[in-house]
């Protein structure tokens, strides 16, 4: 069996031209580490559909301007199944007021690129994408 993921970078840049990243702290039950939003894709839809779906979910944020990365990860799950997540990057006009899920998630924070590093989140895949995103 072959799993659907999504992986959605999502950003925006203040007045000085610094891009500010949304990262999502998975509660405790999931792990209590940072990520970008991710989420499975659920049969008949299409990735962009799901993509929009979890960002939706994840921080009921309705209005922004979603980009294909072109860029996807194949990886096996932790239950050892073999996954393929899609990549896209959320592109914001300014920084916006979110809910996040708690069933999901225990907190989250806007950072400035310049303080990520492949060591604050816990699979380098986020990091690639935040890179890449940072590259826009």
């Amino acid at each position: 069996m072959n799993k659907r993921k999504v992986q959605v970078s999502v950003f925006y840049c203040d007045a000085k031209g610094d891009k500010y990243f949304l990262l999502l702290k998975t509660n405790e039950r999931r792990g209590n580490f940072w990520q970008n939003i991710t989420g499975g894709v659920d049969e008949g839809e299409s990735f962009l559909d799901a993509a929009l779906r979890e960002l939706r979910e994840e921080t009921t944020i309705k209005e922004c301007e979603l980009i294909d990365a072109d860029m996807s990860f194949k990886f096996l799950d932790q239950w050892n199944l073999n996954c393929t997540e899609k990549c896209y990057f959320a592109k914001l006009k300014s920084r916006p007021s979110i809910t996040i899920d708690p069933s999901e998630h225990s907190s989250y924070l806007w950072v400035n690129f310049k303080d990520i590093d492949h060591n604050f989140l816990k699979h380098e895949t986020n990091f690639e994408l935040i890179q890449k995103s940072a590259a826009l």
